[in-house]
């Protein structure tokens, strides 16, 4: 026999470098912000326009006047709260008329001018514990602009002009500023107009009276706004602000979805919002890093009438229907910010 046989050897262990793995959990994102800088670039014209790439929010539909504010993650109205500058704009309203409040005015909120919008903040999911139990949803909250968006620094005047068209509604708009800054006073002021008609329909329904029309009713809105701020700052960290923003809606309508009838029928919706107070504002380099202090009175109105006038004879009057709704806000609030505090050595 063969004494030379077929020998195995065991393989040599192996030994395998120390290989480290962190990992992190997914931050989910509650809040956005969009910039001046991204509001220009985005060409913002409506409220529809400010969140057509934000995921989660949208615009609802609403009737003539006003509009329906904010929906996030499908929660909308009175539950989404609607700051400007700190102060909350009004709540919905409802007719006490369930033929008014369903046909003509469904409890709808004041709209504000976006050209005079500088950032705007979003808060998604219950924010009540800042601004109150009207933020169940979330909170869309705007900045209006200030004198650093018309006077670059170094510079002592701006001027601003913007003119604009949707070919959707047939919206004109047009938008002119001024601003100067010297060593301690500052002050700016901006007009914006808007002029347009109901939204085009592409498609081929009826023009016709009654409830089977297929086109919009006609409409013709003007908006005009202004917005000005005047001010001294002391130093680099203390500034004061006089601030006043007066916006004036109308819209007429031509309602020819009604039904048929020996009368024409024409709505005359209205908003007038003014707003107007004093700023303080500190901006320091020590522990406490801000403080905002301002007291403001608020007055909103929206006004929805409908005017029936004789088929045969425009200037007869036969009825008018109308609703006003009026809010006014007196308002103080604080704020400030801190840095991180540490003890010990």
């Amino acid at each position: 026999a063969d004494s030379d046989s077929t020998r195995t050897t065991p393989n040599k262990a192996s030994y395998l470098e120390e290989i480290s793995v962190v990992g992190t959990t997914v931050q989910h994102i509650f809040s956005s912000t969009q910039s001046t800088e991204q509001l220009r670039k985005n060409m913002v014209s409506n409220e529809r326009d400010l969140f057509r790439y934000e995921v989660g929010i949208g615009v609802p539909e609403s009737g003539r006047s006003g509009s329906n504010g904010f929906a996030i993650r499908g929660v909308d109205k009175d539950r989404v709260a609607v700051i400007v500058d700190g102060i909350p704009q009004a709540e919905s309203t409802m007719s006490t008329s369930a033929r008014y409040s369903t046909e003509r005015h469904n409890g709808n909120i004041n709209n504000i001018e976006y050209e005079n919008v500088s950032s705007l903040k979003v808060q998604k999911g219950a924010t009540s514990v800042m601004y109150g139990s009207g933020a169940l949803g979330g909170t869309v909250e705007f900045t209006t602009k200030d004198i650093e968006d018309f006077v670059e620094p170094g510079r002592h005047l701006g001027f601003l002009s913007k003119t604009g068209y949707t070919s959707k509604n047939r919206e004109y708009r047009q938008v002119i500023g001024v601003g100067g800054k010297g060593e301690h006073f500052f002050g700016f002021v901006q007009l914006t107009k808007r002029w347009g008609h109901e939204t085009i329909n592409n498609g081929k329904g009826t023009d016709i009276l009654g409830e089977h029309r297929g086109k919009p009713n006609p409409l013709n809105y003007y908006t005009t706004s202004w917005l000005t701020k005047v001010g001294y700052d002391i130093n680099n960290t203390h500034r004061f602000t006089l601030f006043l923003e007066d916006r004036r809606e109308k819209k007429l309508t031509e309602e020819k979805t009604l039904g048929l009838s020996d009368a024409e029928r024409f709505a005359n919706d209205q908003t007038p919002y003014l707003r107007y107070g004093i700023e303080y504002r500190y901006n320091g380099l020590s522990w406490l890093e801000t403080v905002k202090l301002f007291l403001a009175k608020q007055k909103i109105e929206q006004r929805s009438a409908l005017q029936e006038f004789d088929i045969n004879n425009r200037n007869k009057l036969d009825s008018t229907m109308s609703f006003v709704y009026l809010q006014r806000q007196n308002i103080a609030r604080g704020e400030f910010s801190t840095s991180p505090l540490y003890w010990g050595p």
